[in-house]
């Protein structure tokens, strides 16, 4: 008889399993949703937006907090934590300068961000191709983080601004002593956050520049071999570097040939180069 509960647990650690990613990709929808408030019209409108930014906030903070958790880490979600934030973050910033909550000169900084965040993604993309997966760095997360409080702050300012207009004014002593300092706290972690993106672009280029310069590293390659069941004959060309046959005397029966893996030296920051194919057995 089928066990449905042992079925029902198995499909529920799946899921539990991808709450991390999912925390991560719900940040996408949370972009539309935040601009497709500052383009509308209706009373509240920042607030709905300041409230939608904490909350894609706080998933940047439990995707990683539910993945250590729940030991649900994986190569995709390194990948897409990263990608995510770089849509929310620079999505945001273009609708800042469109609907006017930023000034057009700005449009040079984000620029700089969006080259950053372009170069930083090609370069995770040829890490994939080889296979090592560039993790989001600590300079990285300080960027993304400065970029979400200027981004909150500047929605929490306008948010003040709708509730002293819909007051009448009463909050007025209030109210606008704390506007204009919250707008410009807003600008300047803005500009900041536009260097520490610089700073944390030049880093990973520092780090992962062997990928671009040698070539010949590739973390994708097999480390171990099956068995050869060829008698008398040398290892094929086509041998992957990693892997050294041993077989015995040539017979009229298969020998047991053995295959020893050798592994590369660990090598900062993810893996050596490719070893060199080793020569063909000798035989007796």
């Amino acid at each position: 008889m089928v066990n449905l509960q042992y079925f029902r647990m198995k499909g529920l650690r799946r899921l539990v399993k991808q709450i991390p990613n999912i925390l991560s990709l719900s940040r996408i929808p949370l972009l539309f949703s935040i601009t497709a408030c500052l383009f509308a019209k209706f009373p509240s409108r920042y607030a709905v937006s300041f409230t939608l930014c904490v909350v894609a906030s706080i998933t940047d903070y439990l995707d990683g907090a539910t993945a250590r958790k729940f030991n649900a880490t994986s190569d995709f979600g390194k990948l897409f934590d990263a990608l995510c934030d770089k849509i929310l973050t620079v999505g945001i910033f273009i609708s800042f300068i469109a609907t006017g909550i930023y000034p057009p000169l700005f449009v040079f900084p984000t620029l700089i961000v969006l080259s950053r965040e372009f170069l930083v993604t090609g370069l995770r993309m040829i890490a994939a191709s080889r296979g090592v997966v560039m993790a989001a760095e600590r300079g990285g997360k300080v960027k993304t983080a400065a970029q979400m409080f200027a981004i909150c702050a500047i929605l929490f300012s306008y948010t003040l601004e709708e509730a002293n207009m819909s007051d009448g004014g009463l909050l007025n002593t209030i109210l606008y002593m704390l506007i204009k300092p919250i707008r410009l706290a807003s600008l300047v972690m803005f500009l900041f956050s536009s260097v520490l993106a610089l700073m944390s672009g030049y880093t990973y280029l520092r780090k992962y520049s062997y990928l671009i310069s040698d070539p010949s590293i590739n973390c994708t390659t097999s480390r171990s071999a099956a068995p050869n069941p060829a008698v008398g004959r040398a290892a094929s060309p086509a041998s992957k570097p990693y892997d050294i046959i041993s077989s015995s005397k040539a017979s009229s029966r298969p020998s047991r040939a053995s295959a020893v893996s050798i592994k590369p030296e660990a090598s900062d920051p993810i893996c050596s180069p490719a070893l060199p194919a080793p020569p063909p057995p000798k035989f007796d």
